[in-house]
């Protein structure tokens, strides 16, 4: 995963997705927006997905 689960990630943020750091309750979720697990993983947790998907049609620039 590596290299193409920081670019998922990376990605999300365009799109609202936020992180979950230590101290954050969702922060041992096993999703890419955990800091535990940020490039061990390209799950993306329901919330963030939520974010995503609300946000997929806005601009970027």
């Amino acid at each position: 995963m590596g290299d193409d689960a920081l670019f998922v990630h990376e990605m999300g943020h365009l799109f609202g997705a936020v992180d979950y750091p230590p101290g954050n309750p969702l922060y041992d979720l096993d999703t890419t927006y955990s800091y535990k697990y940020d490039t061990r993983t390209d799950a993306i947790d329901p919330a963030n997905r939520a974010r995503i998907m609300k946000n997929k049609y806005r601009l970027l620039w």
